[in-house]
C-alpha cells in the first residue's frame, strides 16, 4: 500500500508534524507500505499561495493509494481528488481567527471546512472536542475521531530531585492562545526561572523585564532539545485558551513533570483528572498559587505526577497504527 502524508509548509513550525512523526515513523518500518512525505511550499491563506500548494499536492498525490493531508492545509484535499483522501483536522482555529469580515469567513469556511470535508473520503478530528466543534460548522457522518498524537521512547519518565528553592518553570510556545503572559505575571516575586521555547514577542520580552522575571527564550529548537529542556524542568506552564490537543500536556507527564494547564477541553480531556487545572487561564493569583501548591506541597506533587504518568499511557504507537491501518483498509476499496 502507497501512503502519501501532506504537510504544512516548514515555515509554520513543526507543530503538525511532530504529533504524526513516531506514528509515521513506525508505519516506514512496515515492508508491505511505500510511505513517502511532503511539506507544501506556502503559508498562510493567500489565495495564490492556496492555489500553488493545491498543484503542488496534485503532481505528487499516489492515484491508487492513501493521499493523507495532516492538518491546517485542509484546502489541498482539493488537489486529491478522485484519489483516495484523509484529513485530519486539529481544530477550528484558522475559520475562527479569519479576518476581513463576512468574506474571510466565507472564504475560510468553504475552502478549510466545506470543500474539504466534502470531498475528503475520510475525515479524522484529533479530539471528541474537536469533532464537536466542526460538527456545528458542517455536520457530516464521515467524520470519525483519531488521535494520532504518539511519542518516540525517548518521552519516558525521567526521575529528578524537585528544586524547591528555585524551581524551572518550561513553558512551550508563545502564541496568543499559549497565555504566556499569565505565567510571566505570576512569577512576579518568586524565586524561579522561567524557560520558553519559540521567538517570545517584544512586548512578552518586555513585560518579562519590567517585572524583573530570570527568563530563556530558546526561539524554535531541535525535538532532541526540547526533550532536554523537559528533563531538565520542575514544572510546565500550558495556561492555554484554545487548543487542538495540546502535545505539552502529554509530554510532560511522559517525562514525570508537574504539570499546570486549564481545566477546560480539550486540555482536561487530555490531562486525565488528576492534574493542577487553571479554572481561569488569564487569572494570574490562580496560576501564582498553583505554583506555590506544586513548590510547598511535595506528597500531592509526587501523587499527580504519578497520576500524569498512567495517563500518558493512553496514547500508546501500538494502538495507534493498528487504529490507523484499519482506517486506511476500510477507504483503500473506495
Amino acid at each position: 500500500m502507497d501512503i502519501v502524508y501532506f504537510y504544512w509548509s516548514e515555515k509554520c513550525g513543526k507543530s503538525i508534524n511532530r504529533s504524526f512523526d513516531n506514528l509515521v515513523n513506525v508505519l516506514k518500518t512496515d515492508k508491505d507500505l511505500n510511505v513517502k512525505e511532503y511539506a507544501v511550499p506556502y503559508s498562510g491563506s493567500n489565495p495564490i499561495h492556496v492555489l500553488k500548494n493545491i498543484i503542488y499536492v496534485y503532481k505528487r498525490r499516489s492515484k491508487k493509494g492513501i493521499n493523507h493531508v495532516t492538518g491546517d492545509i485542509h484546502y489541498c484535499i482539493l488537489g486529491l481528488l478522485g484519489c483516495t483522501s484523509v484529513l485530519t483536522i486539529h481544530d477550528d482555529y484558522s475559520y475562527k481567527q479569519a479576518k476581513k469580515g463576512i468574506w474571510g469567513k466565507l472564504y475560510k469556511y468553504i475552502f478549510w471546512i466545506y470543500l474539504p470535508i466534502k470531498f475528503a473520503t475520510a475525515v479524522l478530528c484529533i479530539t471528541e472536542t474537536t469533532k464537536e466543534s466542526i460538527c456545528k460548522l458542517y455536520k457530516n457522518r464521515k467524520i470519525k475521531v483519531f488521535t494520532n498524537h504518539t511519542w518516540p521512547a525517548e518521552y519516558k519518565y525521567y526521575p529528578r530531585t524537585f528544586n524547591a528553592v528555585k524551581p524551572t518553570i518550561l513553558q512551550i510556545s508563545t502564541g496568543k492562545n499559549k497565555n504566556l503572559e499569565t505565567t510571566i505575571r505570576a512569577l512576579k516575586g518568586l524565586n524561579a526561572k522561567l524557560v520558553v521555547v519559540e521567538r517570545m514577542t517584544d512586548s512578552q520580552i518586555k513585560l518579562a523585564q519590567s517585572l524583573q522575571i530570570e527568563y530563556v527564550n530558546t526561539g524554535r529548537i531541535s525535538d532532541k532539545e526540547i526533550l532536554e529542556l523537559y528533563i531538565n524542568a520542575d514544572i510546565v506552564a500550558f495556561p492555554s485558551s484554545y487548543e487542538g490537543f495540546g502535545m505539552p500536556i502529554v509530554e510532560s507527564q511522559l517525562i514525570g513533570r508537574s504539570l499546570i494547564t486549564t481545566d477546560a477541553p480539550p486540555m482536561n480531556w487530555v490531562a486525565g483528572s488528576n492534574c493542577y487545572f487553571l479554572k481561569n487561564p488569564l487569572d494570574v493569583r490562580e496560576m501564582r498559587d498553583l505554583i506555590n501548591r506544586i513548590v510547598n506541597n511535595a506528597e500531592e506533587r509526587n501523587f499527580y505526577i504519578s497520576e500524569g504518568l498512567k495517563n500518558a499511557k493512553r496514547f500508546s504507537v501500538q494502538n495507534a497504527v493498528k487504529n490507523l491501518l484499519d482506517i486506511y483498509k476500510s477507504i483503500s476499496h473506495v
